[in-house]
């Protein structure tokens, strides 16, 4: 047996065998050691050519070259069985909120009339005038004279159905309805009780964070009271809203004797 044949064939069992001990540098090498001394002549010659030809070790793997699958007469190998990719993580079921977000007329709305009040009140101090349900004269002129409210004394006659409607078309639907929860409630309260242009003003700083949301419209009471120091008188209840908020949006804290 010539001493190339055997050098072929000690080369082609070390690639067979130890392909999984390899590197990818060793496998070129070895590759290239392969194609130099290959005479198609004789079995280990031709094992070889096959080796190097047909299809290559890699990593411990032989894989397989469209030369090397239509050679069957040669050696059967299988062709290495694709790597499925690692399947996505299936996603982590939302922990179920106490509170449905959607459901306006269950939470949102009893919350904001237990600050705004259900009776007729009209406060000399109270910027807003006569108010029923928090909805003031002054600020819902059109939506009350719609509805045959014509003066302020006269929104005493608003039923809690009347204020919920407009609730939902100037408070909650142009803006709150759009955000996702709870930006939307805190939103809404601010709204209501700050009106729609400074509720704007408030998101617009908030990074669409709730709580930088909450903390620009305590600053906006502050600066209220600081700016007319006889509102004075309100500043305790707009701070206490707020925490009540802050208690009543959070899952872990809401009760419904707290929040309705």
């Amino acid at each position: 047996m010539h001493f190339s044949k055997i050098i072929i064939g000690l080369l082609s069992f070390l690639t067979l065998v130890s392909g999984s001990n390899l590197r990818e540098q060793d496998e070129q090498s070895s590759n290239r050691i392969l194609k130099r001394f290959v005479k198609h002549k004789g079995y280990w010659g031709y094992w070889g050519y096959w080796t190097v030809e047909k299809g290559y070790y890699k990593h411990g793997k032989f894989y397989c070259t469209k030369n090397c699958e239509n050679d069957k007469s040669i050696i059967k190998h299988n062709k290495p069985k694709i790597e499925s990719k690692s399947k996505p993580l299936e996603p982590v079921a939302e922990k179920t909120k106490k509170i449905d977000e959607n459901d306006f007329s269950n939470k949102i709305f009893p919350w904001i009339l237990k600050w705004e009040g259900k009776t007729y009140v009209n406060n000399p101090k109270d910027t807003g005038g006569c108010t029923k349900y928090g909805i003031t004269y002054i600020n819902n002129k059109a939506s009350l004279n719609a509805i045959g409210i014509n003066s302020g004394p006269e929104i005493e006659r608003l039923t809690q159905d009347q204020a919920e409607e407009i609730y939902i078309t100037k408070y909650w639907n142009p803006v709150a309805a759009t955000l996702s929860y709870p930006m939307n409630w805190v939103y809404f309260n601010a709204a209501v009780n700050n009106g729609p242009g400074n509720a704007q003003k408030f998101y617009s700083k908030s990074n669409d964070d709730y709580n930088t949301f909450i903390d620009v419209q305590r600053q906006f009471y502050n600066d209220i009271v600081k700016n007319n120091p006889s509102q004075s008188i309100f500043l305790k209840g707009w701070l206490n809203r707020l925490n009540n908020l802050n208690l009543c949006i959070d899952e872990s804290t809401y009760t419904v004797a707290a929040c309705k």
